[in-house]
């Protein structure tokens, strides 16, 4: 897929879990840390710039404990957060659904978010290289805290499942 030029790229320079998140200015608009624990489930917090938290990601543990998103106001498995994909779903087989805070739908396929019915591709996700950390190429139109902060999360949360394979690298 070759992304749009007036896609906004955000970057992610350091560890996709424990680090920042910048715009094409270098400017940082989340935080990432995670703390790892040994027997209970590491926790990974995503913050603004000004240090409001906008989730806790529990990644579940060795002892059984289930993966969930933990919101300002609400605590989701993460297998309600990021549904799979069935045949006859939205995105079909091989893709994973979510919503963002007003209800609209969204899924991802490979490594693109595309927009519910409509099926128009609205951000593209780039794993890191040897050459540089993970980039995010999100529409201007789906910038907005509400979809870019479920876009985010689903990133992460698709990063870590670790069960699907990069695609090929965007021309740009």
């Amino acid at each position: 897929m070759t992304i749009p030029d007036n896609f906004l790229i955000f970057a992610y320079p350091d560890d996709i879990l424990k680090g920042t998140i910048v715009n094409a200015g270098g400017r940082v608009i989340y935080t990432l840390t995670t703390e790892e624990h040994i027997i209970r489930s590491d926790i990974t917090t995503i913050t603004r710039p000004d240090g409001s938290t906008v989730a806790l990601i529990q990644w579940g543990s060795a002892i059984g404990r289930s993966a969930q998103v933990v919101l300002t106001d609400t605590t989701v498995p993460v297998k309600e957060y990021l549904v799979e994909g069935k045949a006859d779903s939205l995105g079909g087989q091989d893709s994973e659904m979510f919503k963002d805070q007003e209800g609209n739908a969204y899924y991802w396929k490979d490594c693109e978010c595309y927009e519910g019915t409509k099926k128009t591709v609205i951000a593209h996700y780039k794993p890191p290289d040897k050459m540089k950390g993970a980039r995010l190429w999100v529409d201007p139109n789906h910038c907005s805290p509400g979809v870019l902060e479920p876009i985010i999360i689903t990133a992460l949360l698709m990063k870590k499942k670790k069960k699907k394979k990069p695609s090929p690298s965007p021309a740009r």
